[in-house]
């Protein structure tokens, strides 16, 4: 459960909210927090959840408590964040790209694991068990990193990623522009 509380006088200070009386609570229970991601700088970061086999960003908005809306009902990112993260045992990190364009995750050492949004195909493809034509596609990639050293930091950007070890800092272009 979700609780967001009207102050935040245990870190000494109200930040000018004068009660210390629940002004919102939604139930997380049946979908399992994956990672946070920081869209805009002005507000509250982001939080990605899982929902069945997809994930859904959910913004919180503290400033108009009535409009949150429930996790149900917020974006989807479309890539299968959730499934694939359930599978990683060795996750460290996880994230997407501010765009939500592509979502990602690694391992402790060396792998990184891309997974871009569907994009339209230029040519035509069949979906050879059910015989459809196939109007877009979903690319997944596997990045091995040249360092055997655990990863201690891990960025997104809209066209980067930012993978930081003790002595190397990897970027990695994922789309071109």
């Amino acid at each position: 459960v979700l609780v967001l509380v009207g102050s935040r006088s245990r870190l000494k200070g109200n930040y000018g909210f004068p009660s210390l009386s629940v002004f919102l609570q939604v139930n997380l229970g049946s979908h399992q927090y994956l990672f946070t991601i920081d869209v805009d700088p002005s507000k509250m970061p982001c939080l990605c959840l899982r929902h069945d086999v997809d994930a859904l960003v959910w913004q919180p908005r503290p400033d108009r408590p009535g409009d949150i809306p429930d996790p149900t009902q917020a974006g989807d990112v479309s890539v299968p964040t959730g499934y694939v993260q359930a599978s990683k045992r060795d996750k460290k990190f996880a994230t997407c790209s501010p765009d939500f364009s592509y979502a990602t995750l690694c391992e402790c050492l060396r792998r990184v694991f891309i997974y871009c949004q569907p994009s339209p195909v230029e040519t035509i493809l069949f979906n050879r068990k059910q015989g459809r034509q196939v109007g877009q596609v979903a690319k997944q990639q596997v990045a091995s990193l040249d360092c055997d050293k655990p990863i201690l930091g891990f960025r997104a950007s809209n066209e980067r990623l930012f993978i930081l070890t003790s002595s190397t800092l990897f970027v990695l272009k994922v789309k071109q522009n």
